[in-house]
């Protein structure tokens, strides 16, 4: 019916991965670092499968600027490499995030990915 679908789930579901690949969701996440998800593995073995989304740890948020230019130079890396890979977090933005540290990451964010400037880069 030209619908995409999207399931998202938090737990431990590597084991179900192959089936829900099977079942055909165009889109699965959160895939979280914090919750033991291998996200490089995960991109290997499914990202032909279904779009990955996740990367982006609930402690992100906590980190200094390098540690989080870091990490999203690394998942920025990894989308380069697998492609089908949508930067999300896991457990959406803390409320004591302030305006300007979240425009600075989102700024980080199409920096690493090569988007700054693109007109609707977000």
């Amino acid at each position: 019916m030209g619908a995409q679908v999207h399931l998202h789930s938090h737990g431990a579901i590597v084991p179900l991965l192959d089936d829900l690949a099977d079942c055909g969701f165009d889109f699965i996440n959160p895939f979280d670092e914090d919750e033991g998800f291998d996200i490089e593995s995960i991109l290997k073995t499914y990202s032909g499968k279904f779009v990955v989304v996740g990367g982006i740890p609930t402690s992100f948020w906590s980190w200094n600027e390098q540690e989080q230019r870091s990490h999203l130079e690394r998942m920025a890396s990894l989308a380069r490499k697998y492609g089908r890979f949508i930067f999300m977090d896991a457990g959406g933005v803390p409320e004591n995030i302030t305006q300007t540290d979240f425009e600075r990451i989102l700024q980080l964010s199409r920096q690493v990915r090569g988007v700054d400037g693109v007109c609707g880069a977000v």
